[in-house]
């Protein structure tokens, strides 16, 4: 027994048409589904697609009031498999994985202390995005197969976004190809009526909102006609993988933290303390620069290289070396000695905010170890002080 061809209505008259139908019968209206009409889509105004799509399905309206053409799903290939494959997939890797890391013994402690919190984190955000890029091509009705074949994928993204194959081809190209993977993901976040440029700047971010979100393509929502709630399916599907995939993320990264929780803490330390070792090194460049122009003037002294010590004191480092976040943060000041003998110059340097800092540091050994809490910075006195000729240092 023949199958039945689904019906679909024109989006210009409403007309009832057969799916696999070139045009309206009525008034003439192309059916872009149809393979041979695939091309013509190139042609279609920029205001247009802003508007409406032409071709065939019906009008419905969703949360932000813009029409959605819904069509039939004819190229993206079995929806339903493609979801089971990567979730059935990736239960089982990570059950595996459990196994093998956990080496038959199932204790928290064995557990947290394996490789399976690493494993959890690896697999979750692989399958998470593999994923999203399957539902990107689905969603633009394209085989979602197609986003696993390494090469082929820039083909049929460049194919999504120019409706030229070929043009992914410059992909493969060194330095340019890259470039022009950026554009297209460019011109990728607007088809699916996103912000180009933040969808280039936080990539990592918007592959997943455009593969899990509700957004369409080109104002198009592709829909399969061989199960019953096709729309209702998808977004079930979707957000089941999701949120496993998540929290097994999120279950993975935690117990990775809590394991290495001291050496998270040590991290967390070096990356505050390196912003008053930049600020020490900045310092010491700045007078290593005004040293060597030669526009230094010393108070009770001429300044030499032969011999003597020299202090250069700065009360609020931000302000003349523009350190980052500065303004949102406790003022730092600071001092550069300078120890010269024999022609030979030796810098140390004192930073301090009153909670954290370190003293005379030699610059060759200034560390993030190097800083202490609890800091209060010493203005060195009865010394001799230096200043720049074209700096104004209070």
């Amino acid at each position: 027994m023949a199958e039945k061809e689904p019906t679909i209505f024109c989006s210009r008259c409403g007309a009832e048409m057969k799916s696999k139908s070139r045009y309206c019968m009525k008034c003439g209206n192309l059916n872009y589904d149809h393979d041979a009409n695939e091309t013509m889509r190139q042609y279609i105004k920029e205001e247009d697609q802003e508007a409406y799509q032409v071709g065939s399905g019906k009008f419905m309206v969703n949360n932000n009031s813009s029409q959605i053409q819904v069509s039939i799903a004819n190229n993206t290939g079995n929806v339903a498999f493609c979801f089971h494959l990567n979730f059935w997939s990736y239960l089982i890797s990570l059950i595996i994985s459990f196994f093998i890391c956990c080496k038959g013994n199932f204790a928290i402690d064995n557990i947290i202390s394996s490789f399976f919190p690493l494993v959890c984190v690896v697999l979750s955000t692989i399958f998470l995005y593999l994923y999203a890029m399957e539902l990107i091509f689905i969603k633009c009705n394209k085989r979602w197969w197609g986003a696993l074949i390494p090469f082929y994928n820039f083909l049929i993204l460049a194919e999504i976004v120019y409706n030229k194959k070929w043009l992914g081809i410059i992909c493969f190209i060194p330095v340019i190809g890259q470039i022009f993977l950026l554009v297209m993901f460019y011109q990728l976040g607007k088809k699916f009526r996103y912000n180009g440029i933040l969808t280039v700047l936080f990539l990592i971010v918007y592959i997943l909102i455009i593969g899990y979100g509700n957004h369409v393509y080109e104002g198009r929502q592709f829909i399969s006609d061989d199960e019953k709630h096709p729309l209702e399916k998808e977004y079930s599907r979707k957000r089941v993988f999701f949120f496993t995939c998540f929290l097994f993320l999120a279950v993975g990264a935690g117990m990775f933290l809590f394991l290495n929780q001291a050496k998270v803490e040590s991290g967390a330390n070096d990356f505050r303390n390196y912003y008053y070792v930049l600020a020490g090194n900045r310092l010491v460049n700045v007078v290593e620069k005004k040293i060597s122009e030669k526009k230094v003037t010393c108070i009770k002294s001429q300044y030499s290289s032969d011999s003597g010590v020299y202090y250069f004191t700065f009360y609020d480092v931000g302000t003349v070396i523009s350190l980052p976040f500065y303004i949102m943060r406790e003022p730092i000041g600071g001092y550069v000695k300078v120890v010269n003998e024999g022609g030979v110059s030796s810098y140390y340097v004192s930073v301090g905010d009153g909670n954290y800092g370190y003293s005379e540091v030699l610059i060759d050994e200034l560390n993030t170890d190097s800083v202490v809490e609890n800091y209060s910075l010493k203005d060195p006195i009865n010394e001799t002080h230096c200043n720049f000729t074209k700096y104004s240092i209070k």
